[in-house]
């Protein structure tokens, strides 16, 4: 065996190692969590099944899952398919039916698909940061996602999240990828297929946020074209990848939509349209809190940009309004025009990147307590120096595309996420596919200044 070999074999059977140590971690995490709610610890954060009381979507999930899971055992695969459960629930209810009755009805039941969703993550990860930077610096990002706090935590709870995390940053990897390689055939064929397939499920999990794939694909091809006119060379494979995901984009919409069920939501009801369109808020059983507002669903014969404002101002209306949310922010902005909307944008993107502020990182939480604020403090104060070093990055590679196309993602995702998500709370989970992003190039920018250190010693 060859030098070369030696060390490529070398780095593979570490990779592997690796891995398995942050799959046993994270089942550590989820024992311990377990525990800790079994126990009461921690301020009864957790309920005796583990789940968490600051993600309150997680309760109902594994409610509806554990139901399900017990329409697949007594009734069959037919009738479980049949139902109207959208697909995450489903997925977990597979989980809750295999191990259920083996370890209870409890966060472990659920544990299997967490787990895989989460190694997904750092594979993914390390091959981004491998890809812009190199295998050491895809390393580093790997074990510092693997290591936030809150991120690791909710990686523990029954969410949507966690089908749609994976998936993004897979289709980031994909279009980083067609903006630093050029494909032959076979790899255009692999690229767009796959991408294409992971446009589709982002489709079924997070249909609410289809746009984000609109706003990555349209991001990859511009730099494409710069780096065409800049190469002076067009590579056809990697035109045939970027048509195979244009593709995907827009069939998704047109051959999924008989599959995407809706989410249930038993704490909110929406009846009429219309002006006669009626909010009913449960906001603690057997309370109910009827709401009527200026704000429109979006209407099914709008199109384009009409449809997309209604959307927002929609979405905004509906978080502003969610049951029991102790971090509305900013609710009084309705957004019901385009010149709202842009009027907002700085202050949307000041909260998507800051918030929350420091005034808020000491005071006792509603759900999370007095630690959970200094948590997400110290969380922030980590974000803040990762701008920074994002900074470094551009500052230290301002030609390279592949950075500023995480950028250009990350910041105008935070900025639309800010845009439409007036409770903290949700923001705060929402963002974690995009701090990831950010802190692959932060990654980069320690690289640099490390490397200058180094020179000038």
């Amino acid at each position: 065996m060859s030098p070369t070999d030696y060390k490529e074999k070398l780095k593979l059977e570490q990779s592997r190692y690796l891995l398995a140590a942050g799959a046993i971690f994270h089942i550590a995490v989820s024992i311990v969590v377990l525990v800790a709610g079994r126990l009461a610890l921690f301020g009864g954060i957790f309920d005796t099944r583990g789940l968490g009381s600051f993600a309150p979507d997680s309760g109902q999930y594994f409610g509806h899952a554990s139901s399900l899971a017990g329409t697949l055992r007594a009734e069959g695969f037919s009738a479980w398919w049949t139902t109207s459960f959208p697909i995450h629930i489903k997925l977990y209810s597979l989980s809750t039916a295999a191990l259920g009755p083996l370890i209870g009805q409890n966060l472990l039941a659920v544990e299997p698909l967490n787990l895989v969703c989460f190694v997904t993550v750092l594979i993914v990860v390390f091959k981004l940061g491998s890809e812009i930077i190199d295998r050491r610096a895809g390393l580093v990002a790997a074990i510092v996602v693997a290591l936030w706090p809150t991120y690791l935590l909710h990686s523990t709870q029954v969410l949507k999240d966690q089908l749609f995390i994976p998936a993004f940053l897979g289709l980031i990897l994909i279009c980083t990828r067609l903006l630093a390689r050029s494909f032959d055939l076979r790899s255009s064929l692999l690229h767009g297929f796959v991408g294409a397939v992971l446009i589709g499920w982002l489709w079924l999990v997070k249909a609410d946020l289809w746009e984000f794939s609109l706003l990555v694909l349209l991001l990859a091809i511009a730099l494409s074209g710069l780096k065409v006119f800049r190469e002076r060379a067009i590579p056809p494979g990697n035109i045939l990848a970027a048509a195979l995901l244009a593709g995907g984009l827009i069939a998704a919409p047109q051959l999924l939509t008989k599959y995407r069920k809706p989410n249930p939501h038993p704490l909110l009801t929406v009846t009429g349209t219309g002006a006669d369109q009626v909010i009913t808020i449960n906001r603690t059983p057997g309370e109910r809190v009827v709401t009527t507002g200026p704000v429109q669903p979006p209407s099914r014969t709008a199109r384009g940009l009409a449809r997309l404002r209604e959307k927002i101002a929609w979405a905004r209306y509906l978080y502003a309004n969610y049951p029991g949310s102790t971090s509305t922010i900013d609710p009084h902005i309705r957004l019901e025009s385009w010149s709202e909307i842009l009027r907002y944008a700085p202050r949307a993107l000041e909260i998507g990147l800051l918030a929350p502020f420091p005034n808020a990182w000491f005071g006792a939480g509603a759900t999370v307590g007095r630690a959970g604020r200094i948590l997400s403090g110290l969380e922030m104060l980590a974000m803040y120096l990762v701008y920074g070093l994002v900074a470094v990055a551009i500052w230290s590679r301002p030609k390279q595309l592949t950075i500023w196309f995480l950028l250009l993602v990350a910041i105008g995702s935070l900025l639309a996420l800010s845009t439409v998500t007036a409770n903290l709370g949700a923001l705060y989970r929402l963002r974690y596919p995009f701090w990831i992003l950010l802190i692959v190039l932060s990654v980069a920018g320690a690289r640099e200044l490390r490397g200058r250190t180094s020179a000038r010693a």
